[in-house]
């Protein structure tokens, strides 16, 4: 259409398809006025998927590497449109093994089965996170068909530009309509249910389109000259001015001379059509042919290209920097051929060889880093040049299949068959062929054909490289690696390949040290040769040996870095968010994945993190409606369901837990923490029999899972057997040296056993690997407070305290250590302040009422302690308490009672039993009395108090004999127990035994002599056996220490009835 300048009445044509239906902002070169342009006829676009802004009419550089933003995904499986050629054993000369020669080949075999691989260059990098939920993501398979529309009409699909703005949805006429409108430029994703994109080649309705789009001349014209070359799409005004969409680079050619000096420009073209003519026929009498026929048919040139073109780095001429960059296979590298390539078409030199470089240096920006869509719109252009040079020439041939790779791979493969014959010496066609035949996921022919072409050329490295992004893709890592390093040997500047090598020896074998090394040398001069696409990955990467280093400064400058090279990705902001998740700033995470939802509102990993963030941060029913939403959207993930049942737990819904963490185990049996979280639901139940029956099953699918490990080391842990637990644990750490939860779960079992030393340094390995581990700050302060440091425990409580201030149970345990420190001051601050948080702290009530009875205020103690055996009617430790307390407060029937019921809430409650026994005792009730002593004589051998309770309920009864036999037992092991020699010397006086009953009054009175009780006693067997000045001196002593003696008036009269005998 044609618009005018509304100041100086300049007309210029600009591209109808390219105004959007609001209107479009455009500046005349002339006046540098601008004026609105409005669309004659709107047709349905697709709203604001080109946002162009204010267009500048004016000149625009070479087209230099913009955002490297696009990266395509490898389509799913097409079967191939033409056989493959026949397995052939390479020449003597190979430097590999024989291909079709299993035992001998240098490529592995296909794997039957799909297997998770490293992502090529041109694939959608994997983000996991930092210690197991940092670093997660679930693989959708590409090939697959977009589910119908649940209304039963025609699937609509959402379009995402590589900007990563999202429009729609429409329907696939739509679609097709808006392709060939060039309203879209083939390159976009698309998505039937808004999560999982797949590029628009991927989906049949829409191949044929693009196959046509891709094929289609620029315009019916005749080709233009080298002077007047234009980029399809956009038009020229009369003055040869382009007119281009505001921030869209292109290769634009040079203006042409004003018409003063046309004359001028005539003599010189006929002088330079007159020494063409010349030099024409002088080439015909050398190798290249009149006017050079054989150069540009392939008969004068070195047949190493096998295509026409010199394709090698050594060959002569003026190219020579252009193939060396090209075959250099970097970023930098094609950005170089692109600018020469482009600025020599402005000089006028459009020859068919500088066209097959561009045109192939453009079809690599797409394929390895998706570069942008005026890439792709260039590359059209370049082909179209070529199809009217000569469309069988091998160059063109190779240019048109380069760029089919990328929406039809099978066409490519079938285009480029002639090139790649049995004695095809071509190896760029091998190399394209190559990737032609990858991105159909025909591996073993891949691998054939990029074998057959470093047959022919030993040093090339980007096809050593494409072989080990076909093994990485495969699973086959181990073979990757070697064909990665292969070729950064060839190509120490191919630096695309150490960050290959990097990324699986650190997601995959774990090997930080090497893959440290070879990210250093990926930071290092090469650095700036990588795409930015490239640089990204190798900060996240970086940032993975950070995390693992416990360097978090530089973790978060690590993926800021890869934030800000790929702004338009949402993923890196998610990896973000999640690093903050799992270092417990659940603020920041949020805002993080907030700002990710913000490029990409589908963003399923930003999705999840949100609600992760929100529920952490206490936000409970907006994370669970939001993770519900997530869970119908994303149905074949199981991370929203798994999440639903923390939630779920966290409300005090276990069965709803149940349900949902069942469901995402069911959604994917490979999701270990589903299993787990099912298991430890079973063990606080009690139910410990189903979740060790969950995880044996889940050991012995996944026997490497450092995760399952840890989780069936927490069932044995809950059952009290710390061999097995310990075990376990330790099995984890060896799979894993660095998992937060089996060290904490270390330190608890350490703990557990008394190694208090141990404990505390597992507490502080957790604290280093994850600083904000839950829970780690109250059990690391319990160990303290058992290793009775607690002034520590309580310091550790108060700083934990600090960075929790609602959680009651820091408080309860802050108060706890406080009382063991003898603050009982604190301690009720600490006990009142829990109470205060949550009224349903029973563990609080219980606590206070204990300070309360240490300080002897009984009533205000018993009721608190009723008010905890309320709220937690089956706590035997509180019944006991409330026992011991009545019987204090002289109420020995309620005090049964109360002791009862803590030995039926625990019947292997020792001390509750033992209370119980003395108790009954005292109401003379000896019989049931003496059964809970001597249960608890069985369970504990060594208490050796319980025997001397037994011995004074027979003493009660008068049984003398069984009393003696009980006590005996006692002293004979711990003669020093208080009470003991003089309850043995009554024994022997009651039984008649006098020698022996001195005896033990006599090592009663040396053990405790200010015990008054001895010496009374001793007295009256002084007496009884005519000792009277004995005697005298044991009622004398007896009334020194007890001089207010109920019966002291008598004990005078015996000792004045003895002095006068």
């Amino acid at each position: 259409m044609k618009v005018r300048c509304e100041k100086c009445r300049s007309e210029y044509n600009i591209d109808e398809s390219r105004v959007p239906p609001e209107g479009l902002q455009v500046k005349c070169p002339r006046c540098s006025a601008t004026f609105i342009v409005a669309r004659e006829n709107a047709p349905a676009t697709a709203g604001e998927l080109f946002d162009f802004g204010e267009v500048q009419i004016q000149d625009e550089p070479a087209p230099k590497p913009g955002q490297d933003n696009l990266e395509l995904d490898l389509p799913e499986e097409i079967p191939s449109m033409a056989p493959p050629p026949p397995i052939a054993a390479p020449p003597a000369s190979s430097s590999l093994p024989p291909i079709g020669k299993a035992r001998s080949s240098s490529l592995p075999p296909t794997p039957t089965s799909s297997l998770p691989g490293v992502s090529p260059r041109g694939q959608p990098q994997p983000t996991p996170g930092a210690e197991g939920e940092i670093f997660d993501f679930i693989d959708h398979d590409i090939g697959s068909e977009p589910a119908p529309s649940e209304d039963g009409g025609q699937t609509r699909y959402r379009i995402r530009r590589k900007s990563g703005k999202v429009f729609g949805p429409f329907d696939s006429n739509t679609i097709n309509r808006m392709l060939a409108e060039h309203q879209l430029m083939g390159n976009e994703e698309a998505s039937s249910d808004g999560l999982n994109y797949k590029p628009l080649g991927a989906f049949e309705e829409f191949a044929d389109t693009i196959r046509q789009l891709m094929e289609e001349p620029i315009s019916a014209a005749a080709p233009p000259s080298p002077s007047s070359a234009t980029v399809q799409g956009l038009d020229e005004d009369e003055e040869g001015e382009i007119i281009a969409p505001k921030g869209l680079e292109f290769a634009e050619p040079p203006p042409e001379e004003k018409p003063a000096r046309r004359g001028k420009l005539i003599y010189i073209l006929v002088g330079a059509v007159g020494l063409f003519l010349l030099v024409g026929v002088g080439l015909g009498f050398t190798r290249f042919g009149f006017f050079g026929v054989r150069l540009l048919t392939g008969g004068g040139a070195r047949s190493g290209s096998g295509g026409g073109v010199t394709s090698e780095p050594g060959a002569e001429g003026p190219g020579v920097g252009v193939r060396a960059n090209f075959f250099l296979d970097t970023a930098a590298g094609y950005r170089s051929v692109i600018e020469e390539m482009e600025n020599a078409l402005r000089s006028g030199d459009d020859s068919m060889e500088n066209l097959y470089y561009l045109g192939l240096s453009y079809a690599a920006m797409l394929r390895n880093y998706g570069a942008n869509e005026v890439y792709l719109k260039r590359a059209r252009e370049v082909l179209t040049q070529l199809n009217q040079e000569s469309s069988n020439a091998p160059e063109t041939v190779k240019v048109r299949a380069a760029l089919d790779i990328l929406a039809n791979p099978a066409q490519a493969a079938a285009t480029l068959q002639p090139l790649i014959g049995e004695n095809s010496r071509d190896k760029e066609a091998l190399f394209l062929a190559g990737w032609a035949h990858a991105y159909q996921k025909n591996w073993a022919e891949a691998a054939r054909v990029l074998d057959r072409a470093v047959v022919l050329d030993p040093d090339f490295a980007k096809a050593f490289h494409a072989l080990g992004e076909v093994q990485s893709l495969q699973g086959d890592f181990d073979n990757a690696l070697l064909f990665y390093q292969k070729a950064l040997e060839k190509n120490p500047r191919h630096i695309s390949s150490a960050l290959e090598q990097a990324q699986i020896l650190i997601a995959v074998k774990g090997d930080d040290a090497e893959g440290a090394r070879l990210i250093d040398l990926v930071f290092g001069r090469y650095f700036a040769e990588l795409a930015p696409s490239e640089q990204a990955k190798a900060h996240f990467l970086r940032s993975r040996l950070n995390l693992r280093r416990h360097d978090y400064e530089k973790v978060v400058q690590d993926l800021n870095s890869a934030a800000q090279l790929m702004p338009e990705r949402a993923e890196y902001l998610a990896a973000l968010g999640s690093f903050y998740l799992d270092m417990g700033e659940f603020a920041k995470a949020q805002g993080m994945f907030e700002k990710a939802l913000s490029m990409e509102p589908q963003n399923t990993d930003a999705l999840i993190g949100k609600g992760r963030s929100m529920w952490q941060n206490g936000d409970i029913v907006k994370a669970k409606l939001l993770l519900e939403e997530v869970s119908k959207s994303a149905k074949e993930d199981p991370r929203p369901l798994f999440y639903l049942g923390k939630i779920a737990e966290d409300l005090g819904r276990p069965e709803e837990a149940m349900s949902q963490y069942e469901q995402a185990a069911k959604l994917s049996p490979q999701f270990l923490d589903a299993r787990v979280a099912m298991a430890k639901l079973q063990l606080r139940t009690g139910k410990l029999a189903e979740a060790l029956a969950i995880l044996s099953e889940a050991v012995r699918q996944n026997p490497r899972s450092p995760l399952v490990h840890n989780g069936l080391g927490e069932v044995y842990f809950a059952q009290k057997n710390l061999r097995l637990a310990q075990e376990e644990f330790e099995q984890a750490l060896k799979l894993d040296p660095e998992l937060p939860v089996a060290h904490f779960n270390m330190g608890n079992t350490f703990r557990e056993k008394g190694e208090y030393a141990q404990a505390s340094a597992a507490y502080e390995k957790v604290a280093t690997l994850s600083p904000r581990f839950p829970d780690l700050a109250y059990e690391h302060g319990y160990n303290l407070f058992l290793a009775k440091k607690y002034r520590e425990a309580l310091a550790m409580y108060e700083k934990a305290i600090l960075a929790n201030p609602k959680d009651d149970r820091l408080y309860v345990r802050a108060g706890v250590a406080a009382e063991a420190a003898g603050d009982l001051a604190a301690a009720t601050k600490y006990f009142q302040t829990a109470t205060g948080i949550n009224a349903q702290n029973a563990e609080a009530f219980y606590h206070l009422g204990q300070v309360f009875a240490r300080q002897d205020s009984r009533e205000q103690a018993l009721e608190l302690l009723r008010k905890s055996a309320e709220l937690d009617k089956n706590n035997a430790e509180v019944r006991f308490a409330i026992g011991k307390l009545l019987l204090v407060m002289d109420q020995p029937l309620d005090a049964i009672e109360e002791l009862r019921l803590a030995v039926k809430l625990r019947p292997d409650f020792i001390d509750a039993l033992n209370f119980l026994g003395q108790a009954l005792a005292e109401r003379q009730q000896f019989e049931e009395a003496i059964q809970h002593f001597q249960r608890v004589a069985r369970e504990q051998p060594a208490n050796l108090s319980v025997l001397v309770n037994i011995g004074d309920a027979y003493t009660k009864q008068g049984k003398f004999a069984q009393a003696l036999t009980s006590y005996s037992k006692a002293y004979a092991k711990n003669p020093g127990i208080p009470g003991l020699a003089y309850r043995l010397g009554r024994t022997y006086d009651d039984l008649g035994r006098k020698a022996q009953a001195v005896k033990h009054y006599l090592a009663a009175i040396k053990a405790e002599p200010q015990d008054p009780m001895p010496h009374y006693y001793l007295g009256h067997v002084y007496k009884a056996s005519n000792n009277v000045k004995g005697a005298i001196a044991e009622f004398r002593k007896y009334l020194q220490l007890r001089p207010d003696a109920p019966d002291a008036e008598e004990v005078k009269d015996e000792i004045e009835y003895l002095r006068n005998e």
